[in-house]
């Protein structure tokens, strides 16, 4: 084990921590960036548009999902431009709804 594995052994916990602020800030972007431009049409279903954190993305097709759109930071630009190209925004209760249809 090398100097550098030692340390980051020692101090695993700050890198952990570390990583997940992170990860906290490149999801924010993402979301401050995406959602926005999304929710001026709201829900494809019933039209709701007023609350960001009540708009979800559906995969239309789950045999063509690549990965949740909720971990989309992880991916460039042009792979997310594609995965959401298979999904719609719906509000939780639509979507609710429409996962009760598909059971």
């Amino acid at each position: 084990m090398n100097a550098q594995q030692r340390y980051r052994k020692k101090h695993r916990d700050k890198f952990n921590a570390d990583a997940r602020a992170y990860e906290r800030k490149l999801r924010y972007d993402f979301y401050s960036k995406i959602i926005p431009q999304l929710k001026e049409n709201g829900c494809s279903i019933c039209g709701y548009n007023i609350c960001d954190d009540a708009l979800e993305f559906h995969h239309v097709n789950n045999e063509d999902k690549s990965f949740s759109i909720s971990r989309g930071y992880n991916y460039s630009p042009e792979k997310l431009a594609l995965e959401l190209n298979k999904c719609m925004l719906l509000c939780s209760n639509c979507h609710r709804e429409l996962r009760m249809m598909e059971k």
